[in-house]
């Protein structure tokens, strides 16, 4: 029975899509531009990065005309990973200020967000370009 328990497992463990996290950022490495997907996140020095929530998305659609730009305000989490104290979150937006927050001795600025809406389509899958650095305030 051992065999097949283990033959079980092999095979289950091969149906999954296991991806590989990206790698971790040193702060040797900043600045930096990361992309994350909604709910992913990066390890940049002592801290975890995560794009945790878009709060609004009123920019205008691709295969739209309008008299203003619109904007997105998205939500980062940035926590320690281990022990120093509570997780911050940092609120960005594409067109309006702020732009740029500082959460746990980091910078982070919206660089881009991904995809453009469209007229009629809920938008989903959306991707953060994210501009890391080490916060000098």
């Amino acid at each position: 029975m051992r065999p097949l328990a283990i033959a079980a497992l092999v095979a289950a463990l091969a149906a999954c899509d296991i991806t590989n996290p990206a790698p971790a950022l040193d702060l040797d490495d900043l600045p930096a531009t990361v992309i994350l997907g909604l709910g992913d996140q990066r390890v940049v020095g002592s801290s975890s990065v995560r794009f945790s929530a878009v709060r609004e998305d009123s920019r205008c659609p691709v295969d739209a005309t309008c008299i203003w730009a619109g904007n997105a305000r998205i939500e980062v989490t940035v926590s320690p990973l281990a022990g120093d104290g509570p997780a911050q979150v940092a609120t960005l937006n594409s067109f309006l200020e702020p732009k740029t927050a500082s959460a746990l001795g980091l910078r982070l600025s919206l660089v881009g967000l991904s995809p453009d809406p469209r007229l009629n389509r809920p938008t989903s899958g959306y991707r953060a370009e994210l501009r890391v650095e080490i916060a000098t305030e």
